[in-house]
């Protein structure tokens, strides 16, 4: 599931990308980075009066995130950060999924 995070698109929804090239040296620790970084942006998961808002990225690649939304939470929670987890304990599954198509770069609408 971790290569989502580092082969993507440039919109503003994606992960970041990576400002160097993974190698084999690099790949492993680029990818747990990758995951951590946008796991705890609002761009992949946050949690607003107990309710999950994903990524879409977790729902059109579903089956890569362990097939259903408890698989999805499943893969989060150990890339979280204390407040996320936290909050990630108290919702009651996914509530709704969020993608933003524009490029990035470009200006706000």
């Amino acid at each position: 599931p971790r290569i989502h995070y580092a082969l993507n698109c440039a919109a503003v929804g994606c992960p970041n990308l990576q400002p160097v090239p993974f190698t084999a040296e690099n790949s492993d620790p680029l990818l747990e980075s990758a995951a951590r970084q946008f796991i705890n942006d609002p761009r992949g998961a946050h949690v607003r009066d107990g309710r999950l808002t994903v990524s879409k990225i977790y729902n059109w690649f579903a089956a890569d995130f362990g097939g259903s939304e408890a698989g999805v939470i499943a893969h989060i929670f150990p890339y979280a950060a204390p407040a996320l987890r936290a909050a990630l304990q108290e919702a009651r599954g996914i509530d709704r999924y969020e993608y933003d198509w524009r490029l990035n770069g470009a200006p706000p609408p």
